[in-house]
């Protein structure tokens, strides 16, 4: 059986469909917020430093932890836990703001409960994620994105 230049669109069209169908599966698969303990306690299993923090006025609930060197941390995570979804998202809208001041190729995502923001540019890695009451928030040297991208991953934020 012969196929014809149609029949070929129509197969790579639907290929590309389907990979793209998987596409948009994959970025709302990440999981739903964590609490503080479980944030440290994979940075720990990862090998990473907590560092000393004071909650925020208007904050339920702060963890940092990044890359120590000596005493100092290269790069950080830092974890809030506000008293409502709509505080969280106030500060994720906050943040996302002054992030885009900044040049660079930027990516974002918002869904009902859950918004990202990811951009790299000026030698700075800069994310965001919010789920429900939570937000995760990165601003470090673009040479530590791999690192940081990977524990972003492990806690699916």
């Amino acid at each position: 059986m012969k196929m014809g230049k149609m029949d070929v669109r129509k197969i790579a069209a639907l290929a590309l469909c389907v990979v793209m169908l998987f596409a948009f599966c994959a970025c709302g698969s990440k999981g739903d917020k964590i609490s503080k303990d479980a944030f440290k306690a994979k940075a720990e299993e990862m090998g990473l430093t907590s560092a000393i923090v004071f909650t925020p006025v208007g904050v339920e609930d702060t963890a940092i932890i990044g890359k120590a060197e000596g005493s100092n941390l290269v790069w950080q995570v830092e974890y809030y836990r506000f008293s409502s979804n709509e505080k969280a998202r106030a500060a994720f809208d906050q943040n996302k703001e002054a992030f885009e001041a900044v040049s660079g190729a930027s990516m974002s995502t918002t869904l009902e409960k859950r918004a990202n923001y990811e951009k790299t540019g000026s030698g700075h890695y800069m994310y965001l994620s919010q789920i429900e009451d939570t937000l995760v928030f990165v601003n470090a040297k673009e040479q530590y994105k791999s690192d940081i991208k990977a524990f972003i991953d492990a806690i699916g934020y």
